[in-house]
């Protein structure tokens, strides 16, 4: 489940790798697991990670944004487009949601703020903060 990320030189986990040595079963090899962008990965392919390890989990995402990619329609049908994220969400396990993007432009922001979350998403930059890109022609002064 572990191995380098080529150029990072660090360790990373990955999801659906396999064990460095297969035989080697033995209890977990992690006490604590992140997977970031959670709502992507597949249940079966975050089993792969969750059984090495120990004691905690933590998974981040969100599932209002991109779902697991899954190629088979029957496979969807059966359920398998549905993460654990948003598994465990549906079952009432509610996530605790970041209120606050620093990544867009507020009139960017607008949309999924009202459309995926009632209005409640908070803009942490001004318009000021996000000036258009020198060069890059936009269509209209004032729309980013």
């Amino acid at each position: 489940v572990a191995t380098t990320l080529t150029g990072a030189g660090v360790d990373a986990l990955m999801l659906a790798s396999a064990p460095r040595n297969p035989s080697d079963s033995r209890g977990p090899w992690f006490d604590a697991l992140l997977v970031d962008e959670a709502t992507q990965s597949t249940e079966v392919s975050l089993l792969v990670a969750l059984q090495h390890c120990a004691t905690l989990c933590i998974l981040a995402g969100d599932h209002m944004q991109l779902p697991p990619t899954i190629i088979s329609q029957a496979a969807a049908r059966s359920g398998l487009a549905t993460s654990l994220f948003e598994r465990i969400a549906d079952a009432g396990d509610a996530p605790t949601r970041l209120l606050v993007q620093y990544r867009m432009h507020p009139r960017l922001s607008a949309y999924p703020s009202k459309r995926f979350y009632n209005g409640t998403l908070l803009d942490g930059v001004r318009a000021s903060d996000r000036p258009m890109p020198v060069g890059f022609a936009w269509p209209r002064q004032g729309w980013p």
